[in-house]
């Protein structure tokens, strides 16, 4: 996925290239070539960087396709659910034969026992082995309790920066 977006946006400034130099001469391949090393260079070593500031300003949505490339990056194939009637799963993940509910919470605070309870009915809606709770925040002692009483995964804002960084 993060390749197809260099390509797209090499093959874009590639072109602006082209037409600038109206001309192909050896200056415009020159550049072309330089433009598309850097590219491939940022393919393979940029590794985007957990900012709290910029999740706090996603969407859910948003903040769902983040957690979707998170998760991409660790080798889980990843399933999006329907954005309504998720029955309490946003994504559902697989590796290694193992599947996974996951429900995302991009909160101003503390997550509460219902995203909890969310998870729970869908591991069982979608038949997952596991489920987790996503959030850039933290949680409450109740849900807390809840979680660890069901097995269910909390992954809060700080653990989610140790995996991305």
């Amino acid at each position: 996925m993060k390749i197809l977006r260099f390509i797209i946006i090499y093959l874009v400034l590639d072109t602006l290239l082209f037409i600038i130099g109206s001309v192909f001469n050896f200056k415009t391949i020159l550049l072309s070539i330089l433009l598309l090393i850097t590219l491939i260079v940022i393919a393979i070593f940029y590794k985007p960087r957990l900012d709290k500031a910029n999740i706090d300003l996603m969407s859910g949505h948003q903040f769902e396709d983040y957690l979707e490339n998170i998760f991409q990056s660790l080798n889980y194939k990843v399933h999006k659910t329907p954005m309504t009637n998720d029955q309490g799963a946003d994504l559902i993940l697989n590796k290694n034969g193992e599947t996974t509910a996951v429900q995302a919470k991009r909160y101003s605070k503390p997550v509460g026992n219902k995203a909890v309870q969310e998870v729970i009915a869908a591991k069982q809606y979608y038949g997952c082995d596991k489920a987790i709770v996503v959030t850039n925040n933290n949680y409450t002692k109740s849900a807390r309790k809840l979680a660890k009483r069901t097995n269910v995964s909390l992954w809060n804002g700080k653990f989610l920066k140790k995996i991305v960084n």
